[in-house]
């Protein structure tokens, strides 16, 4: 399932839609603690981000900084570490 840092939800965890308060979180500190709610809620297996909007660079910038400060690892979907891959 996917977990977008940059679109409001509702209190029983569906998106809410377009057109609606709250729809899309434009700070880069909401879309963050967003990022790391969502990532410790063990809902979803990938954060997303619309990459659309101006603000863009800097909320994803922020949701990186947040996960990795509560010490999660950032990986492109299917890059998970196998033995003897290098690390890659």
């Amino acid at each position: 399932a996917e977990g977008f840092i940059d679109r409001g939800y509702r209190a029983d965890g569906t998106r809410g839609p377009r057109g609606e308060p709250g729809d899309v979180l434009r700070s880069a500190a909401e879309a963050a603690a967003q990022a790391v709610e969502l990532a410790r809620s063990g809902r979803v297996d990938t954060l997303c981000a619309h990459g659309d909007g101006a603000g863009a660079a800097a909320l994803l910038g922020a949701a990186r900084a947040a996960l990795a400060g509560e010490g999660f690892r950032i990986a492109a979907p299917g890059r998970a570490e196998r033995p003897g891959a290098g690390g890659r």
